[in-house]
């Protein structure tokens, strides 16, 4: 079953003027929503677009006029037992030894 509505109910009129002479525009409230639909998604397309064309304006002049300096990396790399101080306390080493055993006994004693 079909439905067909008369065009009458669907037209918005506006009067501007008064009785000076004024215009009256007869147009539908759906082509009037679709106009403006366009009329903000053009804005936002033409603010995006010229948003991405300055930032990368922005960025190519900072990369020409202002260059990051390459890090200064040391000719020889350090080896690996200078960057560690050499412990030199017996006591400690013994404490430090019974805390690992102690934490692998009680590990291996979890897994089994």
């Amino acid at each position: 079953m079909r439905i067909k509505a008369k065009n009458s109910m669907f037209r918005l009129y506006l009067f501007c003027g008064g009785n000076s002479g004024g215009f009256r525009v007869t147009e539908s409230l759906l082509q009037q929503g679709f106009a403006l639909m366009l009329y903000g998604m053009g804005v936002v397309f033409t603010f995006l677009t010229l948003l991405v064309i300055i930032t990368t304006l922005m960025s190519f002049l900072t990369n020409r006029y202002f260059p990051v300096a390459e890090p200064v990396t040391p000719s020889r790399p350090r080896a690996a037992s200078a960057a560690a101080p050499a412990i030199q306390d017996p006591q400690l080493i013994a404490v430090l030894t019974a805390a690992i055993r102690e934490f692998k006994s009680r590990r291996d004693n979890k897994n089994k």
